[in-house]
């Protein structure tokens, strides 16, 4: 599975240290995984959205077919907000 970055969560990735860019990268590479790894759970309400967490961040992705669709990355109060 590969996965593609909305222009939202490039431009969050863009904005953080290498750290944190570094650690992102890190969970995007673990939820493309067969079986996904790492803190995921799905949205409630939702089939195909799911989230990982990475610290105080949280990615919101999507599956579709072979790709993760990366919607959203953001701290953990601000994700959920819509």
């Amino acid at each position: 599975m590969r996965f593609k970055l909305t222009s939202e969560a490039k431009k969050y990735i863009d904005s953080q240290d290498k750290t944190t860019v570094k650690r992102i990268y890190e969970t995007l590479r673990a939820i493309t995984k067969e079986p996904p790894e790492g803190d995921i759970k799905t949205l409630s309400g939702q089939n195909n959205v799911k989230r990982a967490r990475v610290g105080e961040m949280r990615i919101i992705y999507e599956i579709k077919g072979d790709h993760a669709i990366i919607i959203k990355i953001a701290p953990r109060g601000q994700t959920y907000k819509q």
